[in-house]
């Protein structure tokens, strides 16, 4: 159990400012990856692209406040959420952006994730399902450049790049080398 304070509006039933939530069933995951079936990853990999879906819930972007201490009102409030102009609380972007070092941790075990850049194009609002798509781009130096972006739908929500040192055997293949 996850003890939690702050964001009223997720949990309305409960008076109390401090709330329990299960650490468990935060996101709906299932698995395509057969290397990361048992984290339930959903990961699809392709030759030089993998994605991750992941339906986010309130739960999950109240475990993200909590463990990060972003109790900012638009991500847990409802009410301070739509008169900032919001259909709904918005998922932080930063929970969205984090399913990327996730999947380039599943497609490459070991994997040292080195830098990230990111643009936030457009709000995600709770319950969202977010399909993360990592894209190699090159190696250079022994360092991988790959292209990130999120999506809800046909609607981009963040994207960037991402710089990542892998291990030896998978970067070789990635660049073509032998």
């Amino acid at each position: 159990m996850i003890k939690w304070r702050g964001c009223r509006s997720i949990f309305p039933q409960t008076s109390s400012s401090w709330y329990w939530i299960s650490s468990q069933n935060l996101s709906t995951r299932t698995s395509s990856f057969e290397a990361e079936a048992d984290k339930g990853l959903n990961i699809h990999a392709s030759r030089h692209k993998w994605s991750e879906e992941r339906h986010l819930s309130a739960k999950e972007v109240a475990s993200f406040c909590h463990s990060t201490g972003d109790f900012n009102p638009i991500h847990c409030d409802l009410v301070q959420a739509q008169k900032a102009g919001f259909e709904g609380m918005v998922i932080p972007g930063l929970l969205v952006a984090s399913m990327f070092p996730a999947i380039i941790a599943a497609a490459f075990p070991g994997a040292i994730y080195l830098s990230q850049t990111l643009k936030f194009r457009h709000p995600a609002v709770v319950p969202a399902d977010i399909k993360a798509t990592v894209t190699f781009v090159n190696t250079k130096q022994g360092f991988t450049e790959f292209n990130t972006v999120a999506c809800e739908g046909q609607t981009v929500i963040v994207d960037g790049t991402a710089k990542a040192l892998l291990p030896k055997q998978p970067r070789a293949q990635l660049a073509g080398e032998s």
